[in-house]
């Protein structure tokens, strides 16, 4: 898009503007958010330091959705909190990711018999969520867990994506999604400084699918949005994206390679993020994606049962209620703005 000076000055501002103003806002507002939600927060703590937590992490740590420790671990993650996650709950973790299988089944051939084909097998966004809640806690996952990073560059599709849907790999030009190609590029950004040559290469390949999506379009039919449910803003996000978790993603990316980026690529996406913020200069939580999903429970004999209701527990329920502000949604988008402004300066922002 050939923009005139005016209105890409104009537009430039706005954004900056509301990076500037929400990030000043949003720091007292999260601080005592954050003050406010300290009990349900201590009882997240509480049952992940428990002997309830130690015995559902040695029977399954994901399942049931989402009320398991997987998912204790993940929301005080995504908070800001994973240093109080406790030290034997991560010890667990670990266990547990050493029991998964380390690899990914294309086909039920491959899975190795007395293998659960659903509960002992990692997709790409679990475990690019365990490996960042390991890594924010300081954990040697080089020395501890090699395979994890193998795994990253060994399941990238020829398009420069990942899936989590094992057909994609069981077939020559399998189709990436964008959901897995997100999860395991912050995977890859959180080794910022140690990548290898094969992990930029994986790196640079996922944001060249990312971008020629423009983020949440679709490539053979443009005028399509993938998923119209990603220009909804959510959180905790889990397994989900949205256009700023998405976009987020995209300008770390290209400040850590130093790489060029088209306004026209993520200009779209910072109209609908600035569209959204309320007088009050905070943005909202508008999809609350896990109230309409189910889950997997565990029967006493060792037999899972689908299609079950899920639950959730408190931290869960308070932190992600649809249409309240959202503090750390507001904090997300300032850090964002943030990275473009650092992009507009080193002149990497390109129209």
């Amino acid at each position: 898009m050939n923009l005139s000076p005016e209105t890409r000055e104009t537009k430039i501002r706005a954004f900056l503007e509301n990076g500037t103003s929400s990030g000043k806002a949003v720091v007292p507002l999260l601080l005592n958010c954050l003050n406010t939600l300290e009990e349900p927060i201590s009882q997240s703590v509480d049952y992940l330091d428990s002997d309830a937590c130690f015995t559902s992490m040695k029977i399954d740590p994901y399942w049931p959705k989402w009320n398991s420790p997987w998912w204790h671990m993940t929301l005080l993650y995504e908070m800001g909190l994973a240093n109080r996650i406790p030290y034997k709950a991560l010890e667990l973790l670990q266990q547990a990711l050493d029991g998964y299988l380390h690899f990914f089944p294309a086909t039920e051939e491959e899975i190795p018999e007395g293998r659960d084909p659903i509960a002992d097998i990692l997709c790409q966004c679990a475990l690019g969520t365990a490996h960042r809640i390991l890594l924010a806690n300081d954990v040697q996952i080089d020395q501890k867990h090699p395979w994890i990073r193998e795994w990253f560059v060994r399941y990238q599709l020829a398009d420069g994506g990942y899936n989590c849907d094992e057909a994609a790999y069981a077939k020559p030009n399998g189709k990436s999604s964008m959901i897995s190609t997100i999860h395991i590029m912050e995977s890859l950004l959180a080794h910022s400084h140690d990548l290898s040559e094969s992990e930029i290469a994986a790196l640079d390949r996922s944001a060249e699918y990312v971008l020629q999506r423009k983020l949440f379009r679709s490539l053979t039919t443009p005028d399509r949005i993938i998923d119209p449910d990603w220009a909804k803003l959510t959180f905790p996000r889990f397994y989900e994206i949205d256009i700023l978790r998405s976009l987020q993603c995209i300008l770390r990316w290209s400040l850590l390679r130093n790489k060029p980026l088209q306004f026209s690529a993520i200009e779209e996406v910072c109209d609908i993020v600035h569209s959204k913020y309320g007088s009050d200069l905070q943005l909202r939580i508008e999809r609350e994606f896990f109230s309409s999903t189910d889950t997997r429970i565990r029967n006493a004999d060792g037999s899972w049962q689908t299609k079950q209701p899920i639950s959730v527990f408190p931290l869960l329920s308070l932190v992600g209620k649809i249409d309240q502000p959202s503090p750390f949604l507001t904090h997300s988008a300032a850090n964002m703005w943030q990275d473009l402004e650092k992009l507009i300066n080193l002149k990497l922002l390109e129209f």
